[in-house]
């Protein structure tokens, strides 16, 4: 855990800083990066009492998700296809056992991670300023991918590795674009990503982004601040240093920013992608990642170089 002093900002277009409220979220963003401690009750739900909690979850969506469970820490849900394991709450039990006052959003984020929408989505033409990228984990397609379909075929692209998705909020819960649902929105497949882009650099108009000493954690709405990654124009218009920039996206709705410059910086912020990556039930990655002309790289250490003379010596970028 680091001690690190707190300075809220908010970065507008063309580089110009603007002093925001004070009060704004930034503890709980913090907490969502670990970079600042939460408090806890004074006792936690044990695992019985967590799984009901998880399958209450699923009932309060709507529509109601119905759930049960045989064994403690494992739930199954009733549309599930035939033969499929139930799914474990182990990892989202010890997520909640670490910041135990955040019940209600860690459920949240499992629930709505897990089931996009019980029925089949209705898009339209009207979704197409709606449609934004996200990224998700592999772990995820395989516990969610299919029932997030709804029967369909997801429309999935890689980026470095990671999967690329495209979704359209729906009261909260993100209803994924299908390669059949294309036709209904009007967009042509090799224009997706273009459009989802354009729709995410309109949304990060009105960021938050706080200087937490030495770094910047972005906020937009805590879901799709990883996949700004992708956005050029946000990167364009918004600085946060005179050089090459490394950032860690450890889960969709966060993203911590530093100077690749300053390798303090690049090891702070590699062991933390790797230690938030480790504690998220669906992490998007543990690497960082360096942005050269324009576009951000997987960044890597080259053992056989020093680190010694150029700024750039001693890694490399995929």
């Amino acid at each position: 855990m680091w001690n690190c002093a707190i300075k809220s900002e908010r970065i507008g277009r063309a580089g110009r800083r603007r002093r925001s409220a004070p009060g704004l979220i930034i503890a709980a963003l913090l907490a969502a990066a670990a970079l600042a401690p939460a408090t806890s009750l004074a006792r936690p739900l044990n695992p019985a009492e967590f799984t009901q909690a998880a399958i209450d979850a699923f009932a309060k969506q709507d529509p109601p998700i119905e759930a049960s469970s045989e064994s403690l820490l494992s739930i199954q849900l009733a549309d599930e296809r035939p033969g499929r394991k139930p799914m474990s709450l182990n990892q989202v039990y010890r997520e909640y056992l670490r910041s135990q006052n955040d019940l209600d959003a860690i459920l949240d984020r499992f629930v709505n991670g897990i089931y996009g929408t019980v029925a089949a989505p209705e898009f339209t033409r009207e979704d197409r300023l709606k449609i934004l990228p996200i990224f998700k984990s592999g772990k995820w397609m395989k516990d969610a991918g299919d029932k997030a379909a709804a029967g369909g075929s997801l429309l999935v692209e890689k980026w470095h590795g990671i999967f690329l998705l495209y979704g359209v909020d729906r009261k909260g819960v993100t209803a994924f674009l299908r390669e059949e649902d294309l036709i209904k929105v009007g967009v042509p497949p090799r224009a997706v990503r273009e459009l989802a882009t354009r729709n995410l650099a309109r949304l990060a108009l009105e960021n938050k982004t706080h200087f937490v000493d030495p770094f910047w954690v972005v906020e937009i709405d805590r879901k799709h601040e990883a996949a700004l990654l992708l956005v050029e124009e946000f990167w364009n218009n918004n600085y946060f240093a005179s050089g090459d920039l490394v950032a860690a996206i450890p889960a969709s709705g966060v993203l911590v920013v530093g100077d690749a410059g300053e390798w303090d910086q690049v090891d702070k912020l590699r062991q933390m992608a790797a230690a938030n990556y480790a504690k998220e039930t669906y992490g998007v990655s543990n690497q960082i990642f360096v942005r050269r002309d324009g576009r951000f790289y997987p960044y890597k250490v080259n053992d056989g170089s020093s680190r010694s003379g150029s700024r750039r010596g001693g890694w490399f970028w995929d």
